[in-house]
């Protein structure tokens, strides 16, 4: 991703926003740019902007709509960590997740059936709490939240 705090790019015609805070600046607005031909390849530009500054970055794509999945990616990277939240007061990156990749069609394929493993687990997890809160409340224990 190239990101800069400091010059002004030209994203081109916005093709979507959201809407973001953060701690210290406020409310952020994300824009996204239409993707474009840039040097035989496309760009898909984004910014982030606050009442003081804007950030900047985008992603390159053989075509359009590779530049416009991968700008996703570079809108993570700029939120990770960062504080930013939705405006339903998620962690932004719960709305940029990071994509599952391998160095090839195998390796990708065994990385999805993990994280399809693990979430699965987690789902499962999850639901058995509920189901042990729900009882709890109605017996009139306290509450199981292992």
């Amino acid at each position: 991703m190239d990101t800069t705090k400091t010059r002004r790019a030209n994203i081109g015609p916005v093709v979507a926003t959201a809407r973001l805070t953060h701690p210290t600046d406020g409310n952020v607005t994300l824009r996204i740019g239409k993707p474009r031909r840039d040097r035989g390849a496309w760009v898909c530009w984004f910014e982030l902007a606050a009442r003081k500054q804007s950030e900047f970055g985008c992603a390159f794509g053989e075509d359009a709509v590779q530049a416009m999945f991968l700008v996703h990616q570079a809108i993570r990277n700029a939120v990770e960590g960062g504080g930013y939240t939705t405006f339903g007061g998620w962690p932004a990156e719960v709305s940029f997740p990071r994509f599952v990749v391998g160095f090839d069609l195998d390796m990708l394929r065994t990385n999805e059936k993990l994280l399809e493993k693990e979430m699965t687990r987690y789902v499962r997890k999850m639901a058995a709490r509920h189901r042990r809160r729900e009882a709890a409340k109605r017996s009139g224990s306290p509450s199981g939240s292992r």
